[in-house]
């Protein structure tokens, strides 16, 4: 089951971008959307610089919905 709710200030989306929009997913846990499904820009990831290889999707394996915590999402 998939739940959403609206992104507070800081929160991030898998591309880096301010997310809109935070899915609350077994899977995942909390996952930020910012609103584009186009897997962010060309520039290097904010979460790993470039130094791991990415999910399908684009989703980076030390994805954090906030920069400034250590914890990395599920």
């Amino acid at each position: 089951m998939t739940t959403e709710r609206r992104a507070v200030d800081g929160e991030l989306c898998t591309c880096g971008r301010t997310a809109v929009t935070v899915f609350i997913t077994e899977k995942f846990g909390e996952t930020g959307w910012c609103g584009r499904s186009d897997g962010g820009s060309k520039a290097r990831c904010v979460f790993c610089n470039g130094t791991e290889q990415h999910e399908p999707g684009g989703r980076c394996p030390r994805y954090r919905l906030r920069l400034d915590t250590g914890e990395a999402s599920a």
